[in-house]
């Protein structure tokens, strides 16, 4: 008799609890197979290491071709700098042409004194400022 209650009432309760087990079971099974998951997470460390195991031999091979100090951190190259750097190397200005607009400009406008005195104070102003300007650039 005691046998024959208890069933029924552990069916009954095995019935609302059923989906609580499966939401439990679907997560369980999402990460049940954890060796997939720690090979995929160890190649992925693994690449890193070699990334930065060649990146540091670079950075060696330059500092020794260019005398560097050893203890000198190098940051990374950005793409401003490897355009700055083909500018350079194929002889062209590295900077941007308003420069050069500037460098006209400052070559125009005159030091000396004109007719009105007033005028020629803006235009030697301005002069010195253009020149203070790409002074401070190059």
């Amino acid at each position: 008799m005691f046998r024959l209650e208890h069933t029924t009432m552990d069916k009954a309760k095995a019935a609302s609890l059923e989906p609580t087990i499966k939401g439990l079971h679907d997560l369980k099974s999402a990460w049940l197979d954890d060796y997939s998951i720690n090979s995929t997470l160890r190649n992925k460390f693994r690449n890193e290491k070699n990334e930065l195991k060649e990146m540091r031999k670079k950075e060696t091979q330059f500092k020794e071709r260019h005398c560097l100090s050893k203890d000198l951190k190098l940051e990374p190259e950005s793409e401003e700098d490897s355009r700055i750097a083909q500018n350079i190397k194929f002889g062209q200005d590295p900077s941007d042409k308003s420069l050069s607009g500037i460098l006209k400009k400052a070559k125009k406008s005159s030091i000396f004194g004109d007719k009105h005195p007033v005028s020629s104070k803006l235009k030697s102003e301005n002069s010195i400022k253009l020149l203070k300007k790409v002074m401070r650039k190059s």
